[in-house]
């Protein structure tokens, strides 16, 4: 009898665990999304198995980004119900390069949020950059930080 209640209870302890773990993760992306939701359908170029911070959460390899000469496009790998598609215009968004030893990324801003913290790789803003048709552009970094911030 024990070892029957053992069987169902861990598991859907372990379940129950994880989607709490999930929703915690995704609640500043849900957040991100009511500001800035995806009203009509994104048709421009999108990457796949994408790194980034966004809205605080951290996604490796589960983000989808894309862009279009509207503005960018995140979505990821959670159910949509926990992570809605988002879509910023580019005029909403301000990025600022950092650059360290063997990393280089990109710090971004959108203005109806200022209090979040979302970053991609620089060669994912070099994507968007080129997917916005020259409409939007980073700052770059004026030199390359060693250890820790200057």
């Amino acid at each position: 009898m024990l070892e029957d209640f053992q069987s169902v209870v861990i598991p859907v302890l372990f379940v129950a665990f994880v989607a709490m773990i999930l929703w915690l993760i995704s609640r500043g992306w849900r957040e991100l999304a009511k500001i800035y939701p995806l009203t009509i359908p994104f048709t421009g170029e999108r990457w796949y198995f994408q790194t980034g911070e966004i809205a605080g959460g951290k996604y490796g390899y589960m983000l989808i980004i894309g862009g279009d000469l509207r503005g960018a496009y995140f979505s990821n790998s959670f159910p949509a119900a926990l992570c809605p598609r988002i879509f910023v215009p580019w005029e909403e968004i301000k990025g600022v390069e950092h650059r360290g030893i063997l990393v280089r990324y990109v710090q971004l801003e959108f203005l109806k949020a200022p209090q979040q913290v979302h970053s991609i790789s620089g060669r994912l803003a070099d994507k968007l950059e080129r997917a916005s048709g020259g409409i939007w552009n980073y700052q770059r970094a004026d030199k390359t930080v060693f250890f820790g911030k200057d």
